[in-house]
């Protein structure tokens, strides 16, 4: 065993600090020094009962969601003489947005904060939760809690706490996240004013930085404006301005100044998580990421799952093959024709792709040929758009091509969709979908269960919905159909 810097006598000052974090009990790694948590470790291993007070000396982190721990730093000293040896100067309180009935043991400066950032967010938090409210509370028993505050000598009322407001607002965001926090990640910093930054400094950051660090954390994010720096094993990055406008919320403010908290808090599911961790992940995404760092994460750790879902259901209802597609793709949301070209296990060099808004296609589809759409054309326009396309396309094809070739008609607005169907009938090619594809109301990425229809083309016998199932579609009747390419009825 080290020495300690605290002489403790070994048989009373040892079993007193084993009594003080047993009464303490969770949150005794928070508030007693390494020096009083050593010597009960050590008086609980000479008398043989380690193990059963395993819960009181080891930090294990507060990592559900709406969970946070706010930080503190004593303007005196605590206590008696031997309580100055045991208690830290600084320390942790570990809260949780989880409480169905108000907490009465939350101080009060906790208490107005609370009040403050569910009345700031609850208008957009509203879009994915019940309307049954949500209470701050300790996540340590209030025995514990009333024990501390009796030995340490303070009163409830004098804790200063309004440096608590990032880590809460940051709990309070995350609180419908339904992973794993990162419980080395720690925050500080006030509510801020309209004229200054979302989230404003405080006092005793180095006391901070050293208490997070007792607690075993990595990094300490701290309010715009203050340096970012490394101290000791801590890394301090700063959090974002949040940049104020008459028409913007406090809220979006607060959100923007939270953004890179946000994305560190929450642990990104290992790559064998379920398809469901993965999509609730995604899910909480938006509340700290862009569309593109969405799309790239749902290419990477969803996409690839429910391909080979998709695939292998493919594969068991249609034998004849798809060697090229002819799409539209949306710039934005090109992961439906991913999905297809992925799951129909086509080569993106053979698909003839027209692109509507603008930037490039990454990855895979950035093989195709592009075709680009510009504007809000007609549908005369749009249906001589693609058959001249496809025309030009088709030069060095063989005369077997429509056989082996889908005309998606899944992404684009309607008009798109209708012009797709008029040029796969003209070359009697058939025609796909990606059937009822359900979007995240907060990403707009296609998820859950989702298959491929293929379609004849419309000179043989069909009639089917061509938009997802439960809603309204194109129902395509052959005998309303002359055969000369020009006279369509369309029953939309």
């Amino acid at each position: 065993m080290t020495r300690m810097t605290v002489p403790i006598d070994r048989e009373h000052g040892w079993r007193g600090a084993l009594a003080f974090a047993r009464a303490l009990e969770d949150l005794a790694p928070y508030v007693l020094t390494d020096d009083a948590l050593q010597a009960a470790r050590a008086w609980a291993a000479h008398v043989g009962c380690a193990e059963e007070y395993k819960f009181c000396l080891s930090r294990s982190g507060a990592t559900r969601a709406g969970a946070c721990v706010a930080l503190f730093v004593w303007n005196g000293a605590p206590g008696g003489e031997l309580h100055r040896a045991w208690l830290a100067p600084s320390f942790g309180l570990p809260l949780c947005w989880d409480g169905v009935q108000p907490d009465p043991y939350i101080p009060p400066g906790l208490r107005r904060l609370e009040k403050h950032i569910v009345k700031l967010f609850a208008p957009a938090a509203g879009r994915n939760e019940s309307d049954q409210p949500v209470h701050l509370r300790l996540a340590v028993k209030p025995s514990a809690w009333k024990y501390f505050l009796e030995e340490s000598g303070v009163k409830v009322e004098d804790l200063e706490c309004e440096s608590a407001f990032a880590p809460l607002a940051a709990a309070f965001i995350l609180r419908h996240f339904g992973g794993k926090l990162n419980a080395e990640v720690y925050a500080t910093g006030t509510r801020g004013e309209p004229d200054s930054a979302a989230i404003c400094p405080v006092r005793d950051i180095p006391n901070k930085i050293a208490l997070v660090e007792r607690l075993g954390g990595k990094e300490l994010f701290v309010p715009y404006g203050a340096e970012s720096s490394t101290v000791g094993g801590v890394a301090v990055p700063q959090l974002e301005k949040g940049h104020y406008s008459p028409v913007r919320a406090e809220s979006e403010r607060v959100r923007e100044a939270l953004t890179p908290l946000l994305g560190r808090l929450a642990v990104q599911p290992p790559p064998e998580a379920s398809l469901d961790d993965h999509i609730q992940f995604l899910e909480a995404m938006t509340d700290w990421s862009s569309h593109a760092e969405r799309s790239e994460y749902y290419r990477a750790c969803i996409l690839p799952i429910e391909v080979e879902d998709i695939h292998q259901r493919f594969c068991e209802g249609h034998h004849e093959p798809v060697d090229s597609l002819v799409a539209v793709v949306e710039i934005q949301k090109p992961e439906v024709c991913d999905i297809l070209i992925r799951a129909m296990d086509i080569d993106p060099a053979k698909c003839l792709l027209f692109v509507s808004g603008e930037g490039q296609l990454q990855g895979a589809l950035a093989e195709a040929q592009v075709v680009r759409m510009k504007g809000c054309p007609k549908f005369e326009e749009l249906a001589e758009l693609f058959r001249r396309s496809v025309y030009e396309w088709l030069a060095d094809k063989n005369n077997d091509w429509a056989e082996r070739t889908a005309f998606d008609v899944t992404s684009g607005t309607k008009m798109m969709s209708l012009a797709m169907v008029r040029t796969a009938e003209e070359f009697h090619a058939r025609i796909c979908c990606l059937e009822s594809p359900n979007y995240l109301k907060r990403c707009r990425l296609p998820v859950g269960d989702k298959s491929i229809v293929l379609l004849p083309t419309l000179g043989t016998p069909c009639r089917r919905a061509l938009s997802g199932s439960g809603g309204p579609g194109i129902d395509i009747d052959p005998q309303m159909h002359t055969g000369d390419g020009n006279d369509f009825r369309f029953d939309i």
